[in-house]
């Protein structure tokens, strides 16, 4: 798209004064990005840095040094694997000023590294992304093209692009990749940093995500300065006001929430604002051992609510059940599996109730089953339920998973990325609700 209005003009013009990325930098890149590995078979083995052979007796607890080119390898037991290939995303932040615009820059690079028994590491890093941001909340984003189809790939010179064309309800072309990590050597605008914002912190929210908290959510900056970056990524800015008096005394106690508790701890809140506790008091807000409280007060609002209600568990089902029905139904005859492993969506709002009696966790108790954008998935091995995950249908990650008493399996990893192995699949489902539409454009 040719630039139209002054800003875009001004973009457009200042764009070669972007710096170029060093050797330097790319090396140190691939290098954060990608372990150093040596592919082992039961007889042999070879490096994936040089793609020399490895003598099988130098592996020592899943070590080994190279000899061929020195390189400290983690030792990875696989099949007859003789070539692979993986991409990833990194990112540099700059500054640009020029007459009455002052911009914090954005850039993100996509890295292919292949590997390939006999011969050294290929590495390609291109250029697919740059957001300009003024001090005045107007943006314009130079993007390559995305590919059609489901892989959602990058391809063509950069050009001023459109943001937020809708394709489906849930899918947006907003041309905003989420990089592993900023270089160390970024620059952000002195307000920017004034406000927390720091290569550091960016490796656990995107960047855009926390430049729209802090716009519409003032609290957010101490949210950001103080280390519950989680809070600020999961809950949406009207948990964080409705809930701040609790945060509060989490910040004056320096009580961490973990990561993997972010979801469960507003669940938690809920309960006790539900219950009429007080949520001043450290010893409600900041539990030593969270998942017994969390079960206690969760366990508590049930049966209050049982009072209050006077509706039984059996009439909830029936009663959740057809709206359920019609706005998972499409989703439920997907399943995935990778030999002993399989994952499904929970087919019933009665799978919901036995979930969580049999792990501990709110999936029922909290009404997961009425979360529009959420959909709940079982993982189970060897038949054998071991894991509730939560995905998210509109960003298309994982927002929680847990197993008994909010505890993840030792099997959580292959879980997940088998899940967003098959992200084109559910995507793939949402897009049919615009039969007009026979490509599905993501970003």
């Amino acid at each position: 798209m040719k630039p139209k209005t002054k800003i875009e003009i001004a973009v457009k013009e200042l764009e070669n004064k972007l710096p170029r990325l060093t050797a330097e930098q790319i090396s140190y890149a691939v290098d954060r990005l990608y372990p150093k590995l040596c592919y082992a078979t039961k007889h042999k083995a070879f490096c994936l840095e040089c793609g020399s052979n490895v003598d099988m007796k130098l592996i020592s607890n899943e070590k080994v040094t190279c000899p061929t080119c020195q390189s400290k390898l983690k030792v990875k037991n696989t099949r007859q694997i003789k070539d692979h290939t993986e991409l990833r995303i990194f990112a540099l932040a700059s500054v640009i000023k020029e007459g009455i615009y002052d911009f914090q820059v954005t850039r993100c690079f996509y890295t292919r590294v292949r590997y390939r028994k006999g011969e050294p590491k290929d590495i390609v890093c291109w250029e697919i992304n740059q957001r300009w941001y003024d001090g005045n909340s107007k943006k314009v984003v130079i993007n390559s093209m995305i590919e059609s189809g489901y892989t959602g790939g990058y391809c063509g010179s950069l050009e001023i692009r459109k943001v937020g064309f809708s394709i489906t309800y849930y899918t947006n072309k907003n041309y905003d990749p989420f990089p592993w990590f900023f270089l160390p050597e970024s620059k952000f605008r002195s307000d920017l940093l004034k406000r927390g914002i720091t290569a550091k912190r960016l490796e656990d929210i995107q960047f855009s995500t926390l430049i729209n908290k802090l716009e519409k959510c003032p609290k957010t900056e101490t949210l950001l300065k103080l280390g519950y970056i989680n809070i600020i990524e999961q809950w949406t800015n009207e948990d964080i006001e409705e809930y701040w008096p609790a945060l509060r005394i989490c910040f004056r106690n320096k009580y961490k929430i973990k990561k993997e508790h972010t979801e469960s701890y507003r669940d938690y809140i809920e309960a006790l604002a539900f219950l009429d506790k007080d949520l001043h008091n450290k010893y409600y807000v900041c539990p030593e051992d969270f998942v017994k409280a969390h079960d206690y007060y969760i366990n508590l609002k049930i049966k209050k609510e049982l009072e209050v209600t006077g509706i039984s568990d059996k009439k909830r089902i029936d009663t959740a059940q057809p709206q359920y029905q019609r706005e998972k139904g499409k989703f439920l005859g997907l399943e995935f599996t990778s030999g002993k492993l399989s994952v499904r969506p929970l087919q019933n709002v009665q799978e919901f109730y036995e979930e969580g009696k049999l792990f501990h966790h709110c999936v029922y108790a909290n009404s997961y089953y009425n979360k529009k954008n959420s959909l709940i998935f079982s993982a189970r091995y060897e038949g054998v339920k071991i894991e509730t995950i939560e995905f998210d249908l509109r960003t298309f990650i994982i927002r929680q998973s847990h197993g008994l008493k909010h505890k993840k399996s030792k099997h959580s990893k292959k879980i997940e990325d088998l899940i967003l192995k098959n992200v084109p699949k559910i995507k793939q489902i949402i897009n049919k609700r615009n039969p007009k539409r026979k490509q599905l454009i993501s970003a």
